[in-house]
């Protein structure tokens, strides 16, 4: 069997024999990642207040206020940074899987 070996510019990420490829569909799926991550992590601490002994009790954990709160940053992680994903199980993409 013959040896296999990378060409010219395997060096430098580019293969002679292959394409270049196009990222954009990576580049968006990671920055949509990354601010859901982002808009996440407030509603996570919130809603695991509770299991902190000093903040227990706190106001601003159970108030009606951080309800709303958590609801408008969640909501954007599940329609926006959540939409491709469910499209592309079949999820209330206006086509039925």
């Amino acid at each position: 069997m013959p040896e296999v070996r990378d060409g010219a510019g395997a060096k430098d990420g580019h293969h002679p024999c292959r394409p270049e490829e196009d990222d954009t569909e990576l580049r968006d799926m990671r920055r949509r990642f990354w601010i859901g991550a982002a808009l996440t992590m407030p509603v996570f601490i919130v809603a695991m207040a509770h299991l902190v002994p000093a903040w227990r009790h706190a106001e601003w954990a159970v108030s009606e206020v951080s309800r709303w709160g958590q609801f408008l940053l969640s909501t954007p992680v599940v329609l926006w940074a959540g939409g491709r994903s469910s499209c592309a199980a079949g999820v209330r993409c206006g086509t039925e899987a």
